[in-house]
């Protein structure tokens, strides 16, 4: 059975590629937030588009302040009349605050499972994400979904910590702990195929090597923004001195290499440090130099190809694949 499937770090739908840690927080504290209902609309014209089956978003937001209250999940779901399982990242209880109710959601043109699915908090946190969530550590979603051809399939979609690379090597040992205890056993004697979804904020083992990213747009912002932006930006760049993220020592994909658990839907292999990136798979920013976002299944999945798809919803591109399920 051929499915489509889509996975898009959505950033909240504020369609702005531009957006800096300045405008962010002016966003949660404007009198009058944008409704994003354009962005919102554009997401549901491209998934009709593209015809797709499965689709995970991070990113999206459940009735927050700075979305104008709107429940995008539901709404993307009406107006696709597609089953959704929404997982909130951060429990928190201010509603101005960081990441008041923002989160994962995985949504399905066929109905769920809703006795099995469920959102799971990671094990693992430390003292930052602690204040930024106030309470708790981040969650991913598991949607079980019955396809029509008699099988199910598990869709794990998440979030990996986009500041430190410690809890990502945490987030990716939580996760195959847990595909191990929960799914695998399922996929063993049931035959259940699995997809594994995110935005893992790790680039693959290949572009480790070399870390001379270009953040060409970032320094534009500096030249031309306001005394606040440039304060903003001056105080990240602090914290990244402090706090250095390098790509080059990151072993999340080894971790999920390790596991056995997970094929990838590209035609390069991220896992594989001999590879050559030509491009064609990276997401992040719109004018792409990182390959952070990724798509992996069980090894009963037959793959296809990987596509990224430009919107200007949100500074991510959107990955799309099709594979074929066995009957």
């Amino acid at each position: 059975m051929k499915l489509t499937l889509l996975y898009s770090n959505a950033a909240n739908f504020r369609g702005d590629h531009t957006m800096n840690f300045a405008r962010y927080w002016r966003h949660h504290l404007s009198l009058h937030p944008p409704h994003n209902k354009a962005n919102l609309e554009k997401m549901v014209a491209m998934v009709k588009e593209q015809n797709a089956d499965i689709i995970g978003i991070g990113e999206i937001d459940k009735c927050t302040h700075w979305s104008a209250r709107i429940d995008q999940p539901k709404y993307i779901a009406e107006r696709l009349d597609f089953d959704v399982l929404y997982g909130q990242n951060y429990t928190s209880p201010l509603p101005w605050l960081y990441s008041a109710d923002t989160g994962n959601a995985v949504l399905s043109r066929f109905p769920r499972d809703k006795n099995l699915s469920g959102v799971i908090k990671f094990e693992h946190s430390n003292l930052y994400e602690c204040f930024t969530g106030l309470i708790g550590a981040k969650r991913f979603i598991h949607d079980v979904i019955p396809l029509p051809n008699g099988k199910f399939i598990h869709a794990v979609c998440t979030h990996f910590s986009t500041n430190f690379r410690e809890l990502r090597e945490t987030n990716a040992l939580d996760i195959v702990k847990y595909f191990k205890e929960n799914i695998l056993p399922l996929h063993e004697s049931c035959g259940d195929s699995y997809i594994f979804m995110g935005d893992l904020n790790t680039v693959p083992l290949f572009t480790q090597k070399r870390h001379g990213f270009d953040d060409s747009d970032e320094r534009e912002i500096k030249k031309t923004g306001t005394i606040v932006d440039k304060l903003m930006d001056g105080i990240t760049a602090k914290v990244a001195e402090v706090f250095p993220d390098d790509y080059r020592k990151d072993y999340t994909l080894n971790i999920l290499k390790s596991s056995r658990l997970f094929k990838s839907t590209m035609k390069i292999d991220p896992f594989n440090p001999k590879e050559l990136d030509d491009g064609r798979y990276r997401t992040y920013p719109q004018k792409p130099n990182r390959m952070i976002d990724y798509i992996f299944v069980s090894p009963d999945i037959e793959t296809t190809d990987v596509e990224t798809i430009k919107v200007d919803f949100s500074d991510h591109r959107v990955i799309k694949t099709d594979v074929f399920v066995p009957d």
